[in-house]
């Protein structure tokens, strides 16, 4: 028991220091995977908001033409997209971008695939 006791003098504070280094440590390197999973989601609920086009093509008679997914709801001036949830004031940018997707059918159909990936990532699909 004497030899212990030697070794415990002799390392005591080496020892106490390293618990002391392991608590502080473990105090400000908190890492909460809950908190990490669900900010997660956030980014990528907002990215799949950002990717989102808000239109789709359809076949009308023996042309293509491009539908949005917007709706005003019942006693609001908002818009809603029902594909990916998006809220906008903006009517008039609504009519710009159904312009231009009508006249870049292609990349309306290149941007919805890249959305369906991430919806379906996301679970949305």
């Amino acid at each position: 028991m004497d030899a212990f006791t030697t070794w415990l003098s002799e390392n005591g504070l080496i020892i106490i220091g390293m618990i002391l280094a392991v608590v502080t440590v473990r105090g400000t390197v908190k890492f909460d995977i809950n908190q990490w999973i669900n900010d997660r989601k956030k980014q990528q609920e907002q990215k799949l908001i950002a990717l989102c086009s808000h239109h789709y093509l359809f076949k009308d008679g023996d042309g293509i033409k491009v539908g949005c997914h917007f709706i005003s709801p019942p006693g609001t001036s908002a818009w809603q997209c029902q594909k990916c949830g998006h809220l906008t004031h903006d009517d008039l940018k609504m009519k710009i971008d159904t312009k231009y997707w009508a006249q870049n059918p292609g990349a309306l159909e290149e941007q919805n695939n890249r959305m369906t990936k991430l919806a379906k990532k996301l679970g949305r699909l």
